[in-house]
């Protein structure tokens, strides 16, 4: 699957388990290779993504 495909439908279940994410229009780009990288710790670690984050992900 495409990578920005992937970074999409995983905004689209974060938005439907009511995660956090950024407000940004263009999250999917500037966020990706965080996604990629962390989304299942994330989920497992229950933190969440600042959603005042512009270009960086704040882990809390």
């Amino acid at each position: 699957m495409n990578y920005d495909v992937r970074a999409y439908n995983w905004g689209i279940k974060a938005a439907q388990d009511n995660l956090l994410i950024t407000d940004n229009p263009y999250w999917t780009m500037s966020h990706r290779a965080a996604w990629e990288s962390g989304f299942c710790v994330e989920k497992q670690q229950s933190h969440r993504i600042d959603p005042t984050a512009a270009k960086s992900v704040s882990w809390r």
